[in-house]
């Protein structure tokens, strides 16, 4: 498993999809925990994607809403490209399939 990209600690993989795979990790600098997502696809072979991403990253960072999760950062490592969010603990799909009640006023991803 993956350890460490940039400055964050990788600590356990929580997710994985058609466009990336996510991690909960540390925040080495900042001393807190993170999500980060590490896109699946290698940027380097399309430059007309990475500026995609690096849009909606920005995009993203802009949006402050109780029941959206923060964008803190978006690096590119070599040929990969990944955004480091806000952790939340719990998901909205896990809720859903145990049939559970949530709470609407808390960030889901």
């Amino acid at each position: 498993m993956l350890q460490r990209i940039g400055r964050y600690e990788i600590l356990e993989q929580i997710a994985a999809g058609g466009q990336g795979t996510v991690y909960r990790a540390r925040d080495t600098v900042l001393d807190r925990v993170v999500a980060v997502k590490i896109i699946n696809q290698p940027v380097t072979d399309d430059p007309e994607y990475l500026e995609a991403l690096q849009r909606e990253a920005r995009l993203a960072s802009n949006l402050k809403h109780p029941n959206v999760t923060r964008v803190h950062d978006f690096q590119v490592e070599g040929d990969t490209a990944y955004i480091v969010m806000e952790y939340i603990p719990d998901s909205l799909d896990k809720h859903v399939r145990a049939g559970q009640p949530f709470r609407t006023s808390e960030p889901s991803r």
